[in-house]
């Protein structure tokens, strides 16, 4: 079964007996400054409506492509997508370039280039690119604004209407020690500075779960090495 969701559309994709929810993007709105451009403003995402809250972690894949432009020469096959979290939905007028006016900074930083027209600066520092990450929801975020990363946007298009994205609540592993919901070096490196001791804070006490035994030891390593790259479970 799909749970349903609306914002601009919505498909349910089989694969096996999994269900994506995929969001349609349109590739003509924006939450990025904009300049002698008729680009439509991003509907965000109200947080709330999709169960989703500060701290949780969500996994967001692109799909689908879309057509930069008319003419001949360009094809539907652009993929680019940004992101950005927001304490409102509140969106400024398109000649600004903190748009966003409550944006919260999350995700890997990514910078976007200036406007077609009259090279405008569009680059903030909240907003990060979407392929298939995994990222926290900030404190005091509520919306999630969505978007084609371009530089005009009047003439885009999805002719097959496929340009999307999967928004999906994940369970980070139990044994994920940094917070950055992957099992890796990191989480190795906390563990190795508490071996042996009894730190204040035994955050690498991770046996037997879920209280510990008090002590930084092979044990609590014997854990780290069976969940070793263990990846978010996501619904």
């Amino acid at each position: 079964m799909c749970r349903v969701f609306f914002h601009v559309g919505l498909v349910c994709v089989l694969f096996g007996l999994a269900v994506a929810e995929l969001f349609s993007i349109n590739p003509r709105a924006t939450y990025l400054r904009t300049n002698q451009d008729t680009a439509y403003n991003t509907v965000p995402f109200a947080l709330a409506d999709l169960s989703l809250f500060p701290g949780d972690f969500i996994r967001l894949q692109q799909y689908g492509d879309y057509k930069p432009g008319t003419a001949g020469s360009h094809h539907d096959t652009s993929t680019n997508m940004i992101a950005v979290f927001s304490g409102s939905n509140i969106l400024l007028s398109s000649d600004q370039l903190n748009r966003v006016q409550d944006a919260n900074d999350a995700g890997i930083d990514y910078t976007t280039g200036v406007t077609y027209r009259g090279s405008l600066t569009t680059d903030i520092p909240e907003d990060f690119f979407v392929s298939d990450v995994y990222v926290q929801i900030p404190e005091g975020a509520a919306y999630l604004f969505i978007a084609a990363a371009d530089s005009l946007y009047y003439d885009n298009s999805d002719p097959d209407g496929d340009y999307a994205v999967d928004i999906t609540l994940c369970t980070c592993p139990i044994v994920d020690l940094n917070s950055d919901c992957l099992v890796n070096l990191s989480d190795f490196c906390i563990l190795a500075s508490q071996w042996q001791d009894i730190p204040a804070d035994i955050s690498a006490d991770i046996y037997p779960q879920p209280e510990g035994d008090g002590f930084v030891d092979i044990l609590d390593l014997a854990v780290l090495a069976e969940n070793w790259i263990a990846a978010p479970s996501c619904e």
